[in-house]
């Protein structure tokens, strides 16, 4: 039985372990945190009682997602309580299930595996909802983060997790804790040097395709305002004028102030086609009753050469789950609930292939790795206006990072007001800049995008990882 003070400094080390993993999100100078935020953690999953467990956990966890997606509060206060609760749910399963393997010999083992696992499930599953995966944290650690292109971004996971609990081992001074520190000294070294060889064995750039990324930083109270879009048609033709004719030029999404449709579909091809450029502009479709998000491309003739329309939708934010039980929640977007769409597409701009992720498509690896199949490049176009900047736009960025090294692929963002620019299939960064500021700015960004054909092992057998930590996990099952 738990004495009261006991009891008071395990709900401190409960949300005290959910703030610093959620603050290691914040920015790149505090990513250092997740490295032993969890030590706390365990402590609390050790001493409390079953019983009791689901309430510590649970604060856990809604302090994790708070403190990573405070952001999402600005636009959907309601929304944003139900999908932290609902993450929530997460840490407690870890908490319940954990709690058996902790006390066991492979711990080091099966704690990190099963981890892993539920990251998988969060992010697939339901909503799909696959923001804040540990390893993201970890995007500026380019020589960390490279043998992504083997076993994805949840293998630095599960190295972040080992840490964790080799520290708390340490702590506690458990037995064997020596070939502990030994195993994850040697896995250490051995991902900083696959690192390190990867970065040097892929100096050389082939070839490079002229791109256009278009900042337009249009203020997300006026973006549907009927009195303000002749302004946003004129911003979007200023910003067209100032590119390079044979640049393929790229709008953020739902860059068009109307809504597409057949009664307007000539109106909306014939203002793209004065510029005489490759275009690809997000807009927003719709077509009987229901509306998609989309990216049309048009060539400099003024002809429509593709359409995509998002695979992948934001909860609470596009469509709002579970709709007949919360038909009190209003969805963000201003037309209402918006429909997915049913098919990849990849577009051809001047010999050379591309997908297109529309806003948060690029946090499901599936779904990216088979875009980067068949693609040269990849697209990410999203608004991100809504949140305020920082941090999550530098948490979007993060993940994309992610995506161009696990696909071995090249990569620009374009967002309305920011974070835009580009990541090689090496993970190097190039932001747009204006007079230093990279939020809430307007303006061309010309990039000379290097090419990369030949895709990686994670990108023909995406998140094998995760088999390897459920053999893990049932070996060890068996052994204890």
């Amino acid at each position: 039985m738990l004495r009261k003070v006991d009891k008071y400094i395990l709900l401190t080390f409960a949300a005290l372990s959910g703030f610093l993993g959620g603050l290691s999100f914040f920015c790149p100078q505090f990513s250092f945190l997740i490295w032993f935020s969890f030590v706390f953690f365990f402590f609390v999953i050790e001493k409390v009682e079953k019983r009791t467990l689901f309430l510590y956990s649970l604060l856990a966890g809604f302090s994790y997602f708070t403190t990573v997606l405070f952001w999402v509060g600005y636009v959907t206060k309601i929304g944003f309580f139900f999908l932290t609760l609902y993450l929530s749910l997460y840490w407690i399963i870890f908490a319940y299930l954990g709690k058996f393997f902790l006390k066991t010999p492979f711990s080091w083992i099966t704690l990190p595996s099963l981890w892993i696992i539920l990251e998988f499930f969060r992010e697939n599953i339901w909503v799909g909802f696959g923001w804040a995966i540990l390893g993201y944290s970890q995007y500026t650690n380019s020589f960390l983060i490279q043998s992504a292109d083997i076993l994805g971004v949840k293998f630095i996971s599960w190295i972040i997790l080992l840490f964790n609990v080799v520290l708390y081992d340490l702590i506690k001074k458990k037995k064997g804790v020596l070939k502990e520190v030994i195993f994850l000294s040697i896995l250490i070294l051995a991902d900083l040097g696959y690192s390190l060889y990867r970065i040097r064995s892929l100096d050389t750039y082939s070839k490079k395709v002229s791109l256009a990324l278009l900042q337009t930083n249009v203020p997300q109270d006026l973006k549907w305002k009927s009195f303000y879009a002749k302004q946003i048609l004129k911003r979007l033709e200023n910003l067209a004028k100032r590119t390079p004719p044979a640049s393929l030029v790229i709008y953020p999404e739902a860059s068009y102030p109307f809504v597409v449709k057949k009664s307007n579909f000539g109106e909306f091809r014939d203002f793209f086609a004065k510029f005489e450029r490759g275009i690809l502009v997000g807009a927003v479709e719709k077509k009987k009753d229901k509306f998609y998000n989309s990216a049309f491309l048009i060539n400099t003739k003024g002809e429509l050469v593709g359409k995509y329309r998002k695979l992948k939708l934001v909860p609470f934010g596009e469509y709002i789950p579970l709709r007949r039980f919360l038909e009190f929640i209003d969805v963000i977007s201003a037309m209402g609930d918006i429909s997915p769409g049913r098919k990849f597409k990849i577009f051809n701009y001047q010999g050379e292939r591309f997908g297109v992720l529309i806003c948060f498509e690029d946090t499901f690896p599936f779904v990216v790795a088979r875009f980067a199949r068949n693609s040269d490049f990849l697209v990410n176009i999203t608004n991100d206006a809504w949140f305020r900047g920082n941090p999550e736009a530098q948490q979007h960025l993060g993940i994309l990072v992610f995506r161009a090294i696990e696909n071995r692929i090249s990569a620009v963002r374009v967002a309305n007001t920011g974070i835009t620019g580009y990541i090689s299939f090496k993970g190097e960064v190039e932001k747009f800049k204006k007079d230093g500021e990279e939020l809430f700015t307007q303006g061309v960004f010309n990039v000379k995008l290097p090419i990369n054909r030949e895709r990686s092992f994670y990108c023909r057998y995406p998140e094998l990882f995760l088999l390897i930590a459920g053999i893990l996990l049932f070996i060890s099952k068996i052994r204890v």
